[in-house]
């Protein structure tokens, strides 16, 4: 009767360490999967050169990325936690696969967090720039229409000291345009 209990007892350790063992090797499936996905989707998105809204539309996708960031968080913090009821009663090779396999997970996951912030950062500059341009265009359009009004509505003058203050004018103007202090009059 002592050695059958003993054997249940060793069968159900077994069993559960198989059990262990499984949902290690599926926890490390999905984790890896889904770190997969996001790293593929973050490439596609990963271009902060186009028109703005091509990059708007990328900068999107990658903030739609960020927001799924605690869901591989979860999964990868559950593969660790299996990897760690699993490591107690594996042997010293098994431990050692179970760790590399745990530290590559570790590393990707890092290398995936530094891409998405990089990614975000700099196609958060490109939009940064093309409005930046877009408003200098408006202004820079803006200040070209006035001068050329400007130049048609020039009186006539009948003093050379006239036409020299005028062409003065014209060119401080002119040189405050070149300069970019236009922009700076805000």
């Amino acid at each position: 009767m002592a050695v059958t209990f003993v054997l249940q007892e060793a069968v159900v350790r077994c069993e559960q360490q198989v059990l262990d063992h499984t949902q290690f090797e599926e926890s490390h499936q999905v984790a890896s999967d889904w770190l997969q996905r996001m790293t593929d989707r973050l490439k596609l998105s990963s271009d902060w050169t186009g028109d703005k809204h091509s990059v708007s539309t990328r900068l999107q996708q990658v903030k739609d990325l960020s927001l799924l960031t605690p869901e591989g968080s979860a999964k990868l913090n559950d593969c660790l936690e299996s990897a760690q009821r699993t490591i107690v009663n594996t042997g010293l090779a098994g431990r050692q696969i179970i760790q590399k396999e745990v530290e590559v997970l570790r590393q990707a996951w890092d290398q995936y967090a530094a891409e998405l912030d990089d990614v975000n950062r700099k196609l958060n500059d490109a939009v940064e720039k093309w409005i930046a341009y877009e408003e200098n265009y408006e202004k820079v359009n803006q200040e070209m229409k006035e001068m050329e009004k400007e130049v048609r509505d020039c009186g006539l003058v009948s003093t050379v000291d006239e036409k020299k203050a005028m062409v003065r004018k014209k060119q401080v103007r002119y040189l405050m345009f070149v300069d970019g202090n236009i922009f700076s009059n805000d």
